[in-house]
């Protein structure tokens, strides 16, 4: 994949969420923490907004008769990014036993649906996440030499996030689901802090100066990963949403979903 200013990104995601069970039976019994809304009443914007926040709220405990694992904390296996040479950031990298948390103070702020084709666009903020994991780097980032392999950190934080979902109608076993074809999800942050140990084979002196250049620039630094890591949250969400949707009528979310 090619992307303006920042070279050829290779993007390899390993999820625990990818056990998908986009195969399953629909749910027979509709959960209380589901609300349903009808897009001819006259709120339906704050009733769907709603809605929506209880989905997150609820996911982020999982929801293990869709095939959803839990958000709070998410467990990815693997992130491996290979970004070429002609930006700030070139690297060959990986992380890999990922731990996200945070994700459990989303705050919908928005959501707003088409109802020609029942595709939204969700708009949220989370105050701040921590993603660990271990990591193995060679490269450079703002023209620094980097080599290392231990475990990492990193805490962003006030992130506005929006995230499209382009949406079909389908049946399956007799009711109408809202089939999730794709997820494009894109994020801003107010302020980025991470940590790499073991840089430069614990060369400490070193590792702690350039761990303190990378901080101290870190704008620089989160809008050259930009591209990668707004993939990945795609692949997350993709993930998260065919799981729910395959899995669940469309009228317990809106309730005049298919009705002409």
């Amino acid at each position: 994949m090619a992307v303006p200013g920042y070279g050829v990104c290779v993007l390899v995601v390993s999820l625990t969420l990818l056990q998908v069970h986009f195969g399953l039976g629909l749910i027979k019994e509709k959960p209380d923490w589901i609300k349903t809304c009808f897009y001819k009443q006259p709120d339906f914007e704050e009733c769907n907004k709603e809605s929506v926040q209880g989905i997150f709220s609820k996911l982020s405990e999982g929801f293990q008769e869709a095939g959803v694992l839990p958000l709070d904390p998410l467990h990815v296996t693997e992130i491996s990014i290979l970004q070429g040479n002609d930006g700030p950031v070139a690297v060959n990298a990986s992380l890999t036993q990922v731990v996200i948390r945070g994700l459990s103070a989303i705050n919908v702020t928005n959501n707003k649906v088409d109802y020609r084709t029942f595709s939204f666009t969700t708009e949220m903020t989370v105050p701040k996440m921590r993603v660990e994991g271990n990591y193995t780097l060679q490269g450079k980032i703002l023209l620094l030499p980097l080599v290392g392999k231990g475990d990492a950190w990193f805490e962003p934080y006030n992130m506005k996030i929006k995230s499209h979902h382009d949406i079909v109608l389908k049946k399956k076993d007799g009711h109408i689901i809202f089939d999730v074809r794709d997820v494009t999800v894109t994020f801003d942050v107010s302020n980025l802090k991470m940590r790499l140990n073991n840089l430069y084979n614990g060369r400490k002196a070193l590792e702690d100066s350039t761990n303190s250049y990378i901080n101290a620039n870190w704008r620089a630094v989160s809008e050259s990963l930009k591209p990668i890591l707004e993939k990945t949250c795609s692949d997350v969400v993709f993930t998260i949403m065919k799981n729910l949707f395959d899995n669940t009528p469309a009228h317990w979310y809106i309730g005049d979903a298919g009705v002409e």
